[in-house]
C-alpha cells in the first residue's frame, strides 16, 4: 500500500510539474487515453500511438472544466482543435493525432512496443547522457 502511494504522489508531481524530469519520455498509447491518461501522455516528450488509439477529454459532457489534463493538452495540440476536443468532450483518433503535431508515429497494435522502443533506441544514439 505505501508503495502505491509513492507512485501515486510521484504521477502527481509529475503532472502539476513539480517533478522536473531529466530525460526524455516516451509515451506507448495502445487504447484509450481520456481525461487523465491524455493528461499524462500530454506531459510526455514523444508518442507512439497504435492505430486504434484515441485521446480525449470527456469531462465537458459531465459537466466539469478539465484543468491539468486539458491545459497540457491545449499546449500540445493547435488551439483550434484542443478548443473543440477540450470544449465538446469529444476525442481524437490516433492518425488525427499525428496529422495535428500530438503523436510522432501511428503504428499498427503489435508492432507499437518495438516502435517506442526503436524510438528510444535513437534517442539514446544521439543523446549527451551515455
Amino acid at each position: 500500500m505505501a508503495e502505491r502511494r509513492k507512485r501515486g504522489r510521484s504521477l502527481s508531481a509529475i503532472l502539476s510539474g513539480e517533478l522536473e524530469i531529466t530525460k526524455p519520455l516516451i509515451a506507448a498509447a495502445n487504447g484509450l487515453a481520456y481525461g487523465g491518461g491524455c493528461g499524462l501522455i500530454s506531459t510526455c516528450d514523444m508518442i507512439v500511438a497504435a492505430e486504434h488509439a484515441r485521446f480525449g477529454l470527456p469531462e465537458a459532457r459531465r459537466s466539469i472544466i478539465a484543468t491539468g489534463a486539458g491545459a497540457r493538452f491545449f499546449r500540445s495540440m493547435p488551439r483550434k482543435i484542443a478548443s473543440q476536443v477540450l470544449l465538446t468532450g469529444g476525442s481524437i483518433s490516433a492518425q488525427e493525432a499525428y496529422q495535428w503535431g500530438f503523436v510522432n508515429k501511428v503504428v499498427p497494435a503489435h508492432e507499437l512496443m518495438q516502435a517506442a522502443q526503436s524510438l528510444a533506441e535513437e534517442v539514446l544514439e544521439a543523446a549527451p547522457w551515455r
